[in-house]
């Protein structure tokens, strides 16, 4: 089953800046992109401005403004402390505004994530990418 929503924890970073906002405005020119993408971060940030700041990041290469604007399009922002269940409560609500029912994401480095996450998103289906040191995060939640 193909995800169908992409979630980008760290957003507003310099590792999102420097590769994967670039990897995905690639995905994009290449029509493999195709979902939502939801970037969460602390910084206290909007949708105008992870969208400012995705354009930034990949209009130092020559690229199509045309796959720009959809990538800037596709994406949406969800700002909030990583350590609150409220954050991942905000990040299933966004989710559930895109028509997500099957994410995928990364995860950040902060015990009780995974749980917060499943409270937060109870349907099956969520894929997440988790280091192996993370997988048995608290023991709360068996699906991941």
């Amino acid at each position: 089953m193909r995800a169908d929503a992409l979630v980008l924890f760290g957003a507003s970073g310099d590792l999102a800046r420097k590769k994967l906002l670039p990897a995905l405005y690639h995905l994009a020119a290449a029509g493999r992109l195709g979902v939502p993408v939801v970037g969460a971060a602390v910084s206290d940030w909007d949708d105008t401005r992870l969208r400012a700041h995705a354009t930034e990041a990949v209009e130092a290469a020559e690229v199509d403004a045309t796959v720009v604007k959809e990538l800037a399009g596709s994406l949406a922002m969800v700002s909030g402390d990583y350590r609150e269940p409220a954050t991942f409560a905000a990040l299933a609500r966004r989710l559930a505004q895109a028509g997500a029912a099957r994410p995928v994401t990364t995860w950040p480095s902060l015990p009780g994530c995974s749980r917060w996450w499943c409270r937060a998103w109870p349907a099956p289906g969520a894929e997440v990418a988790l280091p192996p040191e993370r997988r048995r995060d608290d023991g709360q939640c068996q699906r991941l």
